[in-house]
């Protein structure tokens, strides 16, 4: 729990910290330009619903001028300017530790299969009577006996099913695991390259599902992956490297 004695301290830390960090921007020469204090205006008025002028308005009641509060957005700028140039250069990765996370997490970069799906509904209600869903199972076998027999499932889909992909051969894209309702993705995950399953239940109806690709899992490559990678280690190495660089502007400081 944090004392009176502390949080003045801490206050007092964070002015430091940036007045130094100003310094040191000014002294490397990094600018901020009036568009871009302008553009962090207007998004400050955004933010907080406010007209034209209404800010400039409020701070005149606080007995503050609207150019003292842009310099101090244009501070603001600069300290985040100055860390990012700064820490950008201390936070290099190398090519060999990004590599070595990549081969130490193989696992983390797997993308799974997926499998190009087209499917045939014939739609049943949860209460629908036993006899009414006899005649849906019938009318559905009769259906996949004519495939069975030769007939086209993309025509048959546009023939008989009853979902909004009946138009477009019943083609319902590439899946990936989690995306469909459970008995949909099983008999899925459970079919070849080409093949058609039997009749299976869903809680939207009876579907007959045929897999006309697989596109098998695989490991992302390096080259997708290692801006990812790179935050992943830049993120670990931060905190060292801020606090080292503080130390550095404090050391020459005084």
């Amino acid at each position: 729990k944090h004392d009176k004695k502390d949080l003045l301290k801490e206050a007092v830390e964070i002015m430091v910290a940036e007045k130094l960090q100003l310094q040191q921007g000014k002294k490397i020469g990094l600018l901020v330009e009036d568009s871009a204090v302008e553009a962090a205006l207007k998004n400050i008025e955004k933010n907080n619903g406010l007209g034209e002028g209404q800010l400039a308005a409020m701070l005149e009641s606080e007995g503050r001028s609207l150019e003292v509060y842009k310099n101090h957005i244009r501070d603001q700028i600069l300290v985040s300017k100055v860390t990012r140039y700064e820490l950008s250069s201390r936070l290099k990765i190398s090519d060999r530790k990004i590599a070595k996370y990549y081969h130490d997490n193989q696992k983390d970069f797997w993308k799974e299969g997926k499998f190009k799906v087209r499917h045939i509904l014939i739609l049943l209600k949860k209460d629908t009577p036993a006899d009414n869903k006899m005649e849906s199972y019938k009318h559905i076998k009769n259906i996949l006996a004519e495939i069975k027999n030769g007939k086209d499932f993309a025509d048959a889909a546009k023939e008989y099913s009853e979902d909004v992909s009946a138009s477009s051969g019943g083609l319902v894209g590439y899946i990936e695991k989690g995306k469909m309702v459970t008995e949909f993705e099983e008999a899925v995950f459970n079919l070849k390259e080409g093949e058609i399953s039997d009749v299976v239940e869903t809680e939207f109806g009876l579907h007959i599902i045929k897999v006309d690709e697989v596109v098998k899992g695989s490991t992302l490559p390096l080259k997708e992956v290692k801006g990812k990678i790179q935050n992943i280690l830049s993120f670990e190495k931060q905190k060292l490297a801020y606090e080292n660089w503080m130390k550095e502007l404090r050391a020459t400081a005084f």
